[in-house]
C-alpha cells in the first residue's frame, strides 16, 4: 500500500488551498523537527509571526521578500501607524511616504 506524506492524498486533481496546506503542514513539520533543538519559546514565537506575515503576503499577491525590506527601511513609520503598513494596503501608503535614504 502506498502512503502519503501529511497533506497529500492520492488524488490526480489538486485544489490550490489543498496545495496550500500540504506546504503549510510540512513546513510546521520540519519546524517541529527542529524546535526543541534548535529555539527558544520567544524565538519560536518569533518565527511563527514571519510565518504569518509571509503566508498573509502570499494571500494578497503582496512580494513578501519586499514587503519585510520595506517595513525595515521604514521602521519608525511602521512604529507610529502600523495600521497604514499591513501587507494588502502597504503600497499606498509606502507611495506617499517620503523617499528613505539607503
Amino acid at each position: 500500500m502506498r502512503s502519503f506524506p501529511r497533506g497529500a492524498s492520492s488524488s490526480k486533481t489538486h485544489s490550490p488551498l489543498g496545495d496550500v496546506c500540504g506546504a503549510i503542514s510540512s513546513t510546521n513539520a520540519g519546524v517541529a523537527r527542529f524546535l526543541p533543538f534548535t529555539l527558544s519559546a520567544s524565538a519560536a514565537a518569533v518565527g511563527d509571526l514571519f510565518m504569518s506575515l509571509i503566508h498573509t503576503c502570499q494571500s494578497c499577491y503582496a512580494n513578501s521578500f519586499e514587503y519585510l525590506i520595506e517595513l525595515q527601511r521604514h521602521a519608525i513609520e511602521v512604529a507610529a501607524n502600523p495600521a497604514a503598513w499591513i501587507p494588502w494596503n502597504y503600497r499606498d501608503t509606502l507611495a506617499h511616504a517620503p523617499p528613505v535614504a539607503l
